[in-house]
């Protein structure tokens, strides 16, 4: 517990992701560990944040829940198959790949209950200790959630940042067009005016002229 807590107490980002993924194979002895995030406009969807398989950093995948534990931690929040899991879950042929035998997972909530993703440990062989590795993974549930949900608010900022940077380029943009449009017009008028000057005085010399 205490190296798990100092492996990720000072990270964010990505290194906390994996650092946390890391510590939970290492100490509750799992062959895989994953955290994943839900996808924007596809909540039946995530996509890993971290993947660990045998101690290995695995590249992120995108992952389908129906048909697989996955789907019934969405649904309850939390699930735990010691073993066997593959006769309960047919039609979840990467853990069959995987040969996966025990799971448990849990799911990662935000400060107002907004499901952000979920968080689990999987074995090769059943589990032994399936009351210690609940706890240890309910405990650090929330640790994950709060920094999803950090790098979402962060995210979020960067979005709108971005976007008011480039509605002032736009509309430094289009005061720069008004104002060129305004100088070119106040020239025309002006030479308008000049022309309209040289008219009328062209015109009292004419009269002038012809007056005795």
């Amino acid at each position: 517990m205490l190296n798990i807590a100092k492996g990720v107490s000072a990270t964010t980002g990505e290194k906390f992701f994996y650092s946390l993924a890391e510590h939970l194979t290492d100490i509750l002895n799992a062959d895989y560990a994953y955290i994943a995030e839900v996808m924007h406009g596809k909540p039946n969807r995530v996509r890993t944040l971290s993947l660990l398989a045998c101690g290995k950093i695995v590249d992120n995948i995108e992952v389908d829940l129906a048909g697989t534990p996955c789907e019934t931690v969405f649904d309850k929040n939390f699930c735990s198959y010691p073993s066997c899991i593959q006769n309960m879950f047919s039609h979840a042929h990467m853990m069959a790949k995987m040969n996966v035998e025990g799971y448990v997972g849990t799911i990662l909530s935000g400060s107002s209950g907004k499901r952000l993703g979920l968080m689990a440990v999987m074995y090769r062989k059943p589990i032994k200790n399936v009351t210690m590795v609940e706890s240890m993974l309910l405990i650090f549930a929330a640790r994950a959630s709060a920094e999803i949900e950090r790098r979402q608010s962060e995210d979020a900022l960067r979005k709108a940042k971005e976007e008011i940077e480039k509605w002032n380029e736009e509309l430094e943009k289009r005061v720069k067009e008004k104002t060129e449009e305004l100088e070119k017009s106040q020239a025309k008028l002006i030479q308008s005016e000049k022309l309209s000057a040289m008219g009328q005085l062209a015109a009292g010399l004419a009269h002038e002229i012809n007056s005795p």
